[in-house]
């Protein structure tokens, strides 16, 4: 096994598209493309509160393992609530803020937050957690976070001695419904005239939804 290195990125773009591909596949919310847009749109910037701050891990000159992160002044888009532990840092003293987060802006869904390819994907964490806690100390981070990683990762992470951390998540599944209004029929009285009053609003005040596909 060669000596892993790494690199800090401040825009998506200086990576390649092509690796950035190979080692993310086809995940839609790790696309190139779509965090590339987040960029350009100026949705994730410094001013915004989303700086982006992205590793890549390489071997010899191999590139083996990227994570999309930000540099966070707050932790608005989330959806993850830690204001708690923030407020914990100020009454101490201390400042919360900047922390790295890896985790795709905006989007609380599951995915792979660390791809990696290598044949010994635990040297990998290995090496990107001891990196992430020494760069958290020299650029005094309060620390790093990985947010709606899937279990494995979890797993990976935890044991390299990271903390899981373990929300509660509310999702409405499809069970069946063709029409809103067969959704509708299975509620109360009071909470379906009381949802067909909050869309009445909506249409009252001209508000459309138009569904845009492609680019």
């Amino acid at each position: 096994m060669g000596t892993f290195s790494h690199q800090w990125f401040n825009s998506i773009n200086a990576i390649d598209q092509t690796q950035w591909q190979r080692l993310f596949g086809d995940e839609p919310f790790t696309q190139h493309a779509f965090l590339y847009a987040l960029e350009q749109s100026q949705c994730v910037t410094q001013k915004s509160g989303w700086q982006p701050h992205h590793l890549a891990i390489f071997e010899s000159d191999t590139l083996v393992a990227l994570a999309p992160g930000y540099l966070k002044s707050h932790s608005y888009g989330e959806y993850v609530f830690d204001w708690a532990w923030a407020e914990a840092y100020e009454k101490h003293g201390l400042e919360y803020y900047p922390k790295w987060l890896s985790g795709i802006p905006f989007s609380p869904i599951e995915g792979k937050r660390i791809a990696i390819e290598h044949a010994n994907p635990n040297a990998v964490y290995q090496y990107i957690t001891e990196q992430l806690s020494i760069h958290s100390a020299q650029q005094r981070w309060s620390g790093w976070h990985v947010n709606f990683c899937d279990q494995a990762q979890a797993t990976s992470l935890t044991e390299q001695h990271a903390m899981l951390r373990v929300g509660v998540q509310f999702q409405w599944f499809n069970k069946g419904f063709e029409t809103f209004d067969d959704f509708l029929q299975i509620l109360s009285s009071r909470k379906r005239k009381s949802l067909k009053k909050e869309r009445a609003k909506i249409a009252q005040q001209n508000i459309n939804i138009e569904w845009l596909q492609g680019t």
